[in-house]
């Protein structure tokens, strides 16, 4: 740990408290930058909220939203 923190010009106690040990480090860190893993969580968040829609409706509702939200 003393390596990445050195490299990352922070304390490595600060590293400690935000994540605990090097492997949730590196596990954040991989989730984070993994396109296709946050858009699978988003998927599955996103369709369980939309459970016994048609798919018609979720996938207007789910794009208008994206629109609207992006402006």
């Amino acid at each position: 740990m003393a390596n990445i923190a050195s490299t990352a010009g922070v304390d490595r106690k600060l590293i400690s408290v935000y994540f605990g040990s090097v492997d949730n480090l590196i596990e954040t860190y991989i989730k984070g930058k993994d396109y296709w893993v946050e858009a699978t969580i988003a998927a599955e968040e996103t369709l369980a909220k939309a459970s016994g829609t048609s798919s018609r409706l979720f996938l207007e509702t789910y794009y208008w939203s994206k629109l609207i939200n992006s402006h």
